[in-house]
């Protein structure tokens, strides 16, 4: 009797663990899907907000922590540099290198305020780039590309124009009609001539898939990938006579100016003879002090055809053998009067020989 009582217990006790494990087991499964539908994106903080994407984004996350983009702010070469702008402008250099900071004013109803320790960590996130948007009626679907939606919605980047906002601008006041940043403008102008294709955007050479990848790579390799910088360019040199040594840089895929982006990056083109002479060239954007500041007088970077630089060399070079180099620059700052005295961030190599 007991034996049987106990048997006819264990039936239905066994189904009942059995339906509360998979609740639970779904439960968890469905915990980080659950949690973006109870809070809002939009309603977190930054830095709690941007959390939420990394949990159920991992291999783009990882990817994005090691890019410029997270970066932006806190890179040691931009606070130098924020530190020599007047007070007065710091919050428009800080709202594309710490764009959540203009997130975090809107939500506190706040004209100005220091940038937060959060938002500084945070650089240029996820949310910098996808917002969540009211209803997902309307709403892209992230990865559809594998069969999988978002469980919450999203707006997507809206193709280069996203980029342009902070890659392509004026300055401020007085200066706005004089261009700080000029990448997308020179990227249309490329898609004109032809040295790149019509529909291909930022997204096509700096978010490239990874071989095998479902997604579009978060690195953002630019200016500080020495490999990315070199296939832009296809370099050759010559001595079209024994007192002139030439060299050409011709664009490759790509079709924005290189260099692009900051005012002040710039390709040293240099000549070195065995005695230690030494001559340089630089392809920039070249400046004048002017009453309003600074005013751009050429701008002679390598964009759409072949750019050459030539060297006189002098009478002695004519039986040596000459070492010639490109590098990429990025400069700090400048005296527009005296460019070789120039303080620089970094460099790479783009290209070097020996004829």
């Amino acid at each position: 009797m007991n034996g049987s009582s106990s048997k006819r217990s264990w039936v239905p006790l066994s189904a009942g663990l059995v339906a509360a494990t998979l609740l639970l087991v779904l439960g968890a499964a469905s915990q980080r899907v659950s949690h973006a539908a109870e809070t809002r994106l939009g309603a977190l903080p930054p830095l709690q907000q941007n959390q939420r994407c990394e949990e159920c984004h991992a291999e783009i996350a990882r990817e994005w922590r090691a890019s410029g983009h997270q970066l932006a702010f806190e890179r040691p070469e931009f606070q130098h540099a924020l530190l020599r702008e007047p007070p007065g402008t710091r919050a428009f250099c800080s709202d594309c290198h710490a764009p959540e900071s203009v997130r975090e004013r809107e939500r506190r109803g706040l004209a100005e305020a220091p940038v937060s320790q959060a938002a500084a960590e945070l650089g240029v996130a996820c949310t910098s780039c996808h917002t969540e948007k009211t209803t997902g009626e309307d709403a892209r679907r992230l990865a559809a590309s594998v069969g999988r939606s978002a469980p919450h919605a999203f707006m997507g980047t809206d193709g280069d124009a996203a980029c342009g906002a902070c890659h392509d601008f004026s300055f401020q006041g007085k200066r706005a009609s004089f261009a700080m940043q000029r990448t997308l403008g020179e990227h249309r102008a490329g898609v004109k001539h032809g040295a790149a294709q019509e529909g291909e955007t930022c997204v096509s050479c700096h978010m490239r898939r990874a071989p095998g990848s479902k997604h579009w790579s978060h690195a953002f390799p630019g200016g500080r990938d020495a490999r990315f910088v070199a296939s832009a360019l296809k370099v050759s040199a010559s001595r079209p006579e024994p007192q002139t040594l030439r060299v050409v840089l011709e664009p490759r895929d790509v079709s924005h100016a290189v260099p692009t982006g900051d005012l002040f990056r710039r390709l040293n083109v240099s000549v070195e003879l065995a005695e230690g002479v030494k001559q340089q060239r630089y392809l920039a954007r070249h400046f004048e002090d002017a009453p309003e500041g600074r005013r751009e007088v050429r701008d002679d970077r390598v964009h759409l055809t072949p750019s050459v630089v030539e060297f006189a060399l002098p009478g002695s070079a004519a039986s040596q053998r000459v070492r010639w180099r490109v590098t990429y620059e990025r400069v700090a700052h400048v005296d527009p009067k005296r460019e070789d005295e120039a303080t620089l961030d970094g460099w790479s190599l783009v290209a070097s020989g020996e004829l």
